[in-house]
């Protein structure tokens, strides 16, 4: 367990510099001294698709040695917690200290820093009639992430003893209710082969709540997470294993319309990265690899305040940096920082705050 455990966390470490990359290169050209010209990683972005399916098979796990749903939440939400809040105040006042020319003002609302530390979406706020945004736009994984832990909760609620396959079933007819609903108003709006009339307010209506309920539209990779765990850990007959298995490939496939074929082929090698660093794990990775575990264990504080303070430090380079060969390589320095702040966050902050409230 442990030694899978490390690689997992190494996972993480390669999500969170594959994110950290395209935002600190790739995602905002008009803020870089140097324009578009290092744009090597806009598909950095699909990092968050490690994550989710890391979550799916960590959470898996959780569950097993949870005693009840609400011990369950519990301990997910001590762990995202204390994280958020301390990460959304040090954006919020390194913003304000060194964002001289307002570059960014969500990034300096107070109302966007309470709401986002409640983990709920803006646009599931804005319908009960507050007008806030993220204060970091990177938030948005973690609405997700809280949509599963609820769903998760509910359907271990309903009894523990089959709560493992009830939970992919539920993510299985929830994403093709999900996928089905989106395909049918994407045909309204273009050929319209079905010959279907929905008014547009009804669409805009559809489209806000998709765009709120958007746990189904990534819940596949939480499946993929969790079917690895089941083929590694769980005593199931071989066919049980395989049926799984293709389900979840057959709804990957269904997915292709969403990506790019570049998108997709990333998809795949992220997806198939992870499948053979969890078969392998306890075969071939006989090492010890503590260290970049460790880094990937900070992986959480550093994606929630990398991005503001990371694009507005590189904004302001070219103040400070006259070379421009440097210049360029300014990200991997503030890089390894933020991944150097994530281990001592984990180690100093984070770890004694949950031990101390789990009491």
């Amino acid at each position: 367990m442990k030694n899978r455990n490390q690689i997992l966390d190494i996972g993480r470490l390669v999500a969170i510099v594959f994110i950290m990359l395209y935002h600190f290169y790739s995602r905002w050209f008009d803020m870089y001294p140097y324009g578009d010209e290092c744009n090597y990683f806009m598909y950095g972005n699909l990092g968050v698709i490690f994550f989710f399916i890391l979550s799916g098979y960590f959470i898996i796990g959780s569950l097993e040695r949870s005693d009840s749903a609400a011990s369950f939440l519990k301990k997910k939400f001590l762990r995202l917690w204390p994280g958020l809040i301390l990460g959304s105040i040090l954006i919020f006042c390194i913003c304000n200290i060194i964002d001289f020319e307002n570059i960014m003002p969500q990034w300096h609302n107070w109302q966007n820093l309470l709401g986002s530390i409640t983990f709920i979406s803006p646009n599931l706020l804005h319908k009960f009639g507050w007008e806030v945004e993220y204060i970091n736009g990177s938030y948005w994984f973690l609405w997700v992430e809280v949509q599963f832990l609820i769903l998760t909760a509910i359907v271990y609620s309903f009894g523990k003893r089959n709560v493992r396959r009830n939970l992919f079933i539920l993510c299985a007819i929830g994403y093709m209710m999900f996928y089905g609903l989106e395909r049918i108003i994407a045909n309204v709006q273009t050929t319209n082969r079905l010959g279907l009339y929905i008014s547009g307010t009804t669409i805009q209506e559809f489209n806000d709540w998709f765009a709120i309920c958007n746990v189904f539209r990534y819940c596949l990779f939480f499946m993929i997470g969790i079917v690895l765990y089941f083929i590694q850990n769980i005593h199931e007959k071989r066919v049980v294993k395989a049926i799984y298995v293709i389900l979840t490939i057959l709804l990957l496939l269904c997915d292709t319309w969403r990506w790019t074929s570049i998108q997709y082929t990333w998809i795949m090698l992220i997806v198939l990265l992870i499948s053979l660093s969890v078969f392998l794990s306890g075969k071939v990775w006989e090492q010890d690899w503590h260290h970049l575990a460790t880094l990937g264990a900070g992986s959480y504080f550093v994606y929630i305040i990398h991005e503001p303070i990371g694009v507005l430090l590189i904004n302001d380079s070219n103040n400070f940096i006259a070379n421009a060969t440097m210049m360029k390589l300014f990200p991997i320095f503030i890089l390894c920082a933020f991944l150097l702040l994530g281990v001592l966050f984990n180690r100093f902050i984070e770890s004694p705050i949950v031990k101390y409230l789990s009491r």
